[in-house]
């Protein structure tokens, strides 16, 4: 099983995630495929294709209060 790839200063919506990894320079994944699930205990996000992603509470962005939609992405995404 691949190991999920952890991103920092994370935000997600019902059609994309996105976010930096490490040792990316900041670079930010802009895009990605479709997030399909979520699973609140182990913080990771399934999408569209197979890629696996962990993001932890404590790294989402704060910009603009972006906190609460993503959380509500995930809510929506971990009840499928």
């Amino acid at each position: 099983m691949e190991t999920p790839v952890e991103l920092f200063d994370w935000i997600i919506n019902d059609n994309t995630l996105r976010g930096s990894k490490k040792d990316d320079d900041g670079c930010w994944m802009s895009t990605s495929p479709k997030p399909l699930t979520f699973s609140p205990q182990t913080r990771i996000v399934e999408l569209e294709g197979g890629a696996k992603f962990l993001i932890k509470k404590e790294t989402i962005c704060k910009a603009i209060g972006l906190d609460k939609k993503s959380e509500n992405t995930l809510n929506r995404l971990s009840a499928k």
